[in-house]
Parts: structure tokens; C-alpha cells; sequence
């Protein structure tokens, strides 16, 4: 028989929810900008952050957009008592650490974001790739194709010309419709949310580091959506034999827990 809802359960459900929010953590505003920070570098994924600090993932994306829309005026909160001198020394380091890394990540855009392409920027950085997948040396059935937007280079007749005498098929996207360079913009905002934490004086330092985070993303970084494999991992052909390796760890651990259990147990 369903028990009916009444007043009693509804106030024991108030206090309740009342002593959740009196017991939740209260995180600072530096604690939160480090959180947001380490999310920003990419070294970890977002899920694996919010659990280590026992936080919701909306509500990491929600301080995210705060620091990144409001900065240190919002993530401070909203209480309206007097701060103290020392509230307001720590607020005034706050906003200048943070204004220096917004600066940062403004002018490194600025810097790296590149106004226009030309054809040849197009065409060197495909001769790579082909060079890099050997598909300029050997026979393929199927030929790679060039997925892009709708630039000038990427509509120009030239690069058509170029295309066709390698036999590449190129598809655009819809007009005004980014989405479909979806995965690749998104990597895009990864690869510059952590490079552009550091300042690099010489180019050699910023390309240094740009094949550093690609050789981590590929070949160190776990992804969930690869279940926690390595894109290098799955590109190769390796993730069946590492994920049955895994099953048998796993197996192999749980028996012999198992038989120390009885052991003691005996």
C-alpha cells in the first residue's frame, strides 16, 4: 500500500534539504578558480576533476562561465557583509592573478588566431597528413577526403585543381552551420586552453610545446568516451586486446582477494 504524503514528510524533507545546505562545502573563490584552471589545462577530463573535488559537473561548467564571462566579482559570491583587510588583500591578488590570465589567453588568441589562409597553407598542410598516413606512398581503396567550411581557400579553384589531381574528395559544410567541424573545433578549444596558460617569447617554445600536448592527447591521455583508451590506443587497433587484458587483471585480482579473504576468514 502507498503511504500517503503529509505534513509530517514534508517537513521532515525540508530539514533535510536544510541540512544538506548547511553541511555543503562552501568553496572560495580561490579554490574555484583553481578548479576552473585545472579543467582549462586538459591535463585531466572534467568528470574525473569534479569527482576528485566532490563537485557536480554543471556546477564546474557554471563557474567556468562565470570566470570566464563575470571573472572574481562573481566567483567571490554574493554574501553582502563587510570584507575584512585581509579579505580584501586576497580579493585584490585574486583579480590580479586573474585579470593577468585572461590577458594571456587574449593576446595568445589574438596572436595564434590567423586572419587568412592561402592555398598553399592548405595544400602543405595536406601534403603532411598524406606524408604522415603513407597514403602518398601505397595504393588506398578509399582515398581520404577533405572535410572544411566554406573559406576563400577552401572554395578557391585552385585548391579544386590540386584536390582532383591527388584524387581527394572535399565535402563543405553548410553555410552557417559550424557544427560539423564540431570535433575538430572542439579539440581546437582544448589544445588553446592549455597552451595558452604559459607566455612563449620565440615560436620554436610554442610549437615545442603544441607537439608536446598532441603527443600527450594521443598517446597518454585516457578518454572516457574511448573507454579510458588512448586515441592512439583505438587508431592503431590495440583497445580490443588492452580492454581483455584489463578483464583479466580485474578476474585475476577479485580471485585473489577473494582467496585472502577466506584465509583470514579461515
Amino acid at each position: 500500500m502507498r503511504q500517503k504524503t503529509g505534513p509530517q514528510t514534508s517537513a521532515a524533507e525540508k530539514t533535510i534539504k536544510d541540512i544538506r545546505r548547511a553541511t555543503r562545502k562552501q568553496h572560495s573563490s580561490e579554490e574555484k578558480i583553481r578548479i576552473v584552471l585545472e579543467g582549462l589545462r586538459g591535463e585531466d577530463s572534467i568528470a574525473a576533476i569534479c569527482r576528485r573535488e566532490g563537485i557536480a559537473e554543471s556546477l564546474y561548467y557554471s563557474w567556468s562561465k562565470e570566470f570566464l564571462e563575470a571573472g572574481k566579482k562573481r566567483l567571490a559570491g554574493d554574501t553582502a557583509r563587510s570584507a575584512t583587510s585581509d579579505e580584501v588583500k586576497a580579493l585584490r591578488r585574486e583579480s590580479r592573478d586573474l585579470k593577468e590570465a585572461l590577458a594571456d589567453l587574449t593576446l595568445e588568441n589574438r596572436v595564434l588566431k590567423k586572419t587568412s589562409m592561402k592555398v598553399e597553407d592548405v595544400t602543405d598542410t595536406l601534403d603532411l597528413a598524406l606524408a604522415a598516413s603513407g597514403c602518398d606512398r601505397v595504393k588506398v581503396e578509399h582515398r581520404p577526403r577533405l572535410l572544411s567550411d566554406n573559406g576563400p581557400c577552401y572554395v578557391a579553384a585552385d585548391l579544386g585543381e590540386w584536390l582532383e589531381k591527388c584524387k581527394i574528395e572535399q565535402v563543405h559544410g553548410a553555410p552557417g552551420h559550424p557544427q560539423t567541424q564540431g570535433k575538430i573545433e572542439r579539440w581546437h578549444q582544448t589544445l588553446k586552453n592549455r597552451i595558452l596558460l604559459e607566455n612563449y617569447f620565440f615560436q620554436e617554445d610554442l610549437e615545442a610545446q603544441i607537439a608536446a600536448f598532441v603527443e600527450h592527447y594521443n598517446h597518454c591521455r585516457y578518454h572516457e568516451s574511448l573507454d579510458n583508451l588512448t586515441p592512439a590506443d583505438v587508431y592503431f587497433g590495440h583497445g580490443q586486446t588492452i580492454l581483455l587484458e584489463r578483464e583479466r587483471i580485474k578476474r585475476e585480482t577479485i580471485k585473489q582477494r577473494r582467496l585472502n579473504h577466506q584465509t583470514k576468514a579461515a
